[in-house]
């Protein structure tokens, strides 16, 4: 529309909003948000750089929006924003309270979903790639094997230092020199973990008893007493047997009854997750020490 002469502040605001309720001079509206462009168009892409910083970014969404960065936004607005890139994939109900009117309304609105469709594939492909930092893996605490105890030949955990047969404790936790595992008995030979040799050294069979294997410092042996440094084997001295006499309930007549006394019912309490004690690999019930090497409990 041409002018002979400057045209009015009124009638400029006139033809603002007469213009407001006109439709469109062609039947593709809305075509460059689909991302297929219908023919006999021509697409033109102008960009212009306004500057750098987040100043110069909050001034321009300030001149295009009417509103600072930070200004809530209505439903309305995240629809606009999000409609070129998702899709309705529900409705939620919502409620909205007119103050002035004292009425409460209830309206349904759409909820959306990104539209895999609608992502412009070359760009992606433009993006730069940031590496991520990958989440380490925390291997669970499988078991490591059996291996006989050295004091009374019953099998035990290999990472174990205390039974839980003959309530001994029968190595010292020491630290593996190739994996650098914390928890290796040290009377093993070889790693339970790597399967590397702990010592130089190896270890040798006692030469009195035959039936127990153990290092040099290691000795004397736990069957039989033989310490190769004294060279013969400690004789345990001579006692009185022990007799060891239960005395029976009296029934009041002078004899013991035969019958022994019937304890009282106990409640049962509820159960509590078990743990793995570190010293002899165990699962007891949590707590301060572990109920079988007395050892104190650590978090595994």
């Amino acid at each position: 529309m041409f002018f002979l002469s400057r045209p009015t502040t009124q009638r400029i605001a006139r033809f603002r909003q007469t213009a407001t309720q006109d439709s469109f001079s062609y039947p593709e509206v809305g075509a460059t948000l689909e991302g297929s462009f219908p023919d006999g168009y021509n697409l033109d892409r102008n960009r212009i750089r306004l500057g750098e910083g987040s100043g110069t970014f909050e001034r321009a969404f300030a001149a295009t929006f009417g509103k600072t960065v930070n200004a809530e936004r209505t439903y309305e607005e995240f629809q606009q924003a999000l409609a070129p890139y998702c899709k309705a994939a529900g409705m939620f109900e919502a409620r909205a309270t007119n103050v002035a009117m004292l009425e409460e309304k209830t309206e349904w609105r759409d909820v959306f979903a990104l539209d895999m469709t609608r992502i412009d594939k070359n760009a992606a492909k433009d993006a730069p790639v940031i590496a991520l930092r990958p989440t380490p893996v925390v291997q669970p605490d499988k078991p490591a094997g059996e291996r006989p105890c050295p004091n009374c030949s019953k099998p035990v955990d290999s990472r174990a230092a205390f039974c839980i047969h003959c309530k001994q404790t029968i190595a010292t936790h020491v630290v593996c020199p190739h994996c650098q595992e914390a928890h290796v008995p040290s009377d093993l030979e070889l790693c339970w973990k790597c399967g590397l040799r702990m010592r130089e050294d190896e270890q040798v069979d006692c030469p009195q008893c035959f039936s127990w294997r153990g290092y040099e410092e290691q000795f004397p042996c736990p069957h039989c007493g033989y310490d190769p440094k004294a060279g013969v084997a400690p004789i345990p001295p001579a006692g009185d047997p022990i007799l060891t006499v239960h005395a029976g309930v009296g029934g009041g007549n002078g004899r013991a009854s035969a019958e022994p006394p019937v304890p009282a019912p106990l409640t049962p309490a509820s159960p509590l997750p078990l743990v793995q004690c570190s010293i002899c690999y165990e699962m007891v019930e949590p707590g301060l020490r572990c109920p079988i090497c007395t050892n104190v409990l650590e978090s595994r």
